[in-house]
C-alpha cells in the first residue's frame, strides 16, 4: 500500500509547476487524501498524472474501507485559493473529466459548483450506493455520467469531480462504538436522519478505526465560515456528554485554512478568558508554556504581589516566542530540502551520491532546527519552574530545586551550543 501511495505522490509532485503540500493515508478507510497547488494548467496535468499511476496500481475488486467511495480516484476537486475563480475551477473540472473519460475510459460525474443539474450538486447524492452499487446506477438513465461510458469498469469503478470552497475533513475521536459515532453525526449534520440537524454546511458519518480501538464522528465541514472547527468540536462533546461517553480529541485530515484555525483560537480565549497581547500568539511553538504563564499572572488579583516579577519577565518571554516564529518557517523549509532531496534521480553511482549528500544536508538543517527549539523551549520552561517554585513554603526544599533547574538549564544551553558545533563542523 505504501508503494502505492509514494508513486501517487511522486507522479504529482514531478509536474511541472505543482507543489505538493500533503500526503494523508488513513488506515481504516483505506483512503489517502492529496493535497496539491499550482496554476490551473499545472493542477490539471498534477491530476492526469496522479490518475494515470492509479489506474494503472489500484484495483476496486480488492478495495475495503470505512469511507465511502466509488472509485479509485474517488473524488477529484478543484478549489479556488489564490489569483482563481470559482468559475475558473469549474472550467478545469469540465476539462479534466473530460480527459479523464478519453484518456482512460471510465465514467466521471460533476458535482459541486462544477454539477450540471442540482440533484448532483451533494458529493453524498453522486456516491450514494458507492463502489458495490454502481452497477445498478450505471444502468438507471437518471444517472448517466456526465463524460465517460455507462460502463462498469470493475478495476477503476467512477469518478467524481468537482469545484468547491476549501473543505474542512475533521474527525472527533470518541470512546464509544461506530453506531453511537453515528448517531451523534446524524444529530449534528445538516441532512439528519429525518430531520436537519444542528449544523449547518456540515456533511457526517460515524465509523470506528480499529488501529486506535476509538470510534469517530467523521465530518466535512463544507463551509467554515458557518460552522467552524471549534462548533463542530463542541456539538460533539455536547452530544457525547447527553450519552455518557468521553472525547479524547480529534482529528484534522488534510490541510486547513489558517483563518480556520485563528477563529478556533478566537473562540477559545474568549471562552477561558485568556490574555494575549497580539493576534500571531495564536500559533506558537516552545515558548508558550513560559508566556503562558506570565499571561495568566499578571493582572490576576490573586497574583497582584508577582506583578512587579511579571512585567520583568511577560517581555522576554513574549520575545522568546516572536522569535520562535522563524524556526517553524525553517522547520518546513528542512523538511521541504529533505524531501526535493528524496525525490532526486538515483539511477547512477554519482546521482546516488549527490542524492545521499542532499539528504544528509536536509536532515542536519532539521536537526539544527529542532535544537534552536529545544533550547527555547527549555528556557521557557525553566521559567515556568521558577514562577511556581516561589510558592513553595519548605526554603530548603525551594533552595534545592532551584539549583537544580539552574544546573539543567546551564546544561542545556551548554549542550546545544555543542551539538551545534558539531553539526556544523559536519557541514563543512
Amino acid at each position: 500500500m505504501l508503494q502505492v501511495i509514494e508513486a501517487i505522490a511522486n507522479a504529482i509532485a514531478h509536474t511541472d509547476g505543482c507543489s505538493l503540500l500533503d500526503v494523508d493515508p488513513g488506515l481504516s478507510t483505506n483512503r489517502t487524501v492529496y493535497t496539491f497547488v499550482g496554476s490551473p494548467e499545472s493542477v490539471l496535468e498534477g491530476a492526469m498524472n496522479a490518475a494515470r499511476t492509479a489506474y494503472q496500481l489500484i484495483d476496486m475488486r480488492s478495495h475495503q474501507g470505512e469511507h465511502p467511495r466509488m472509485g479509485a480516484m474517488d473524488v477529484c476537486p478543484f478549489i479556488p485559493v489564490h489569483n482563481t475563480t470559482m468559475e475558473e475551477c469549474v472550467e478545469i473540472a469540465h476539462e479534466f473529466g473530460e480527459r479523464l473519460a478519453v484518456e482512460l475510459g471510465v465514467p466521471v460525474y460533476l458535482y459541486g459548483e462544477a454539477a450540471a443539474e442540482e440533484k448532483r450538486r451533494l458529493l453524498p447524492s453522486v456516491r450514494a450506493g458507492e463502489y458495490e452499487g454502481l452497477v445498478e446506477k450505471l444502468e438507471d438513465p437518471e444517472w448517466k455520467p456526465d463524460f465517460g461510458p455507462s460502463d462498469f469498469i470493475p478495476s477503476w469503478g467512477a469518478t467524481a469531480v468537482g469545484a468547491r470552497k476549501f473543505l474542512i475533513a475533521y474527525n472527533v475521536n470518541l470512546l464509544g462504538t461506530k453506531e453511537q459515532a453515528h448517531h451523534i453525526a446524524l444529530n449534528i449534520r445538516e441532512q439528519g436522519k429525518e430531520k436537519p440537524g444542528r449544523l449547518p454546511k456540515v456533511q457526517g458519518m460515524g465509523w470506528y478505526m480499529e488501529e486506535a480501538n476509538i470510534a469517530q464522528i467523521s465530518m466535512n465541514l463544507v463551509d467554515f465560515e458557518v460552522t467552524g472547527i471549534h462548533t463542530a468540536y463542541e456539538e460533539c462533546c455536547n452530544k457525547a456528554e447527553e450519552l455518557n461517553l468521553g472525547i479524547i480529541g480529534s482529528q484534522i485530515v488534510g490541510i486547513v485554512p489558517l483563518k480556520a484555525l485563528m477563529d478556533a483560537a478566537d473562540h477559545f480565549m474568549k471562552k477561558e478568558n485568556l490574555f494575549i497581547l497580539e493576534e500571531d500568539q495564536k500559533v506558537r511553538l516552545g515558548a508558550a508554556l513560559g508566556s503562558m504563564v506570565g499571561f495568566l499572572t499578571y493582572g490576576n488579583r490573586k497574583f497582584h504581589h508577582l506583578d512587579t516579577k511579571m512585567r520583568e519577565l511577560i517581555a522576554p518571554l513574549y520575545k522568546a516566542m516572536k522569535d520562535l516564529l522563524p524556526f517553524v518557517d525553517a522547520d518546513a523549509a528542512a523538511f521541504s530540502e529533505y524531501m526535493l532531496a528524496v525525490k532526486l534521480p538515483n539511477d547512477t553511482e554519482e546521482e546516488r551520491k549527490a542524492r545521499e549528500t542532499a539528504m544528509q544536508s536536509g536532515l542536519l538543517t532539521a536537526v539544527q532546527v529542532g535544537v534552536r527549539v529545544l533550547e527555547t523551549a527549555v528556557w521557557g520552561t525553566y521559567y515556568n519552574v521558577v514562577t511556581n517554585l516561589k510558592d513553595i513554603k519548605d526554603e530548603e526544599l525551594r533552595t534545592k530545586m532551584q539549583a537544580e533547574i539552574d544546573e539543567a538549564l546551564t546544561t542545556a544551553q551548554q549542550n546545544c551550543t555543542a551539538v551545534l558545533k558539531v553539526l556544523d563542523e559536519r557541514k563543512e
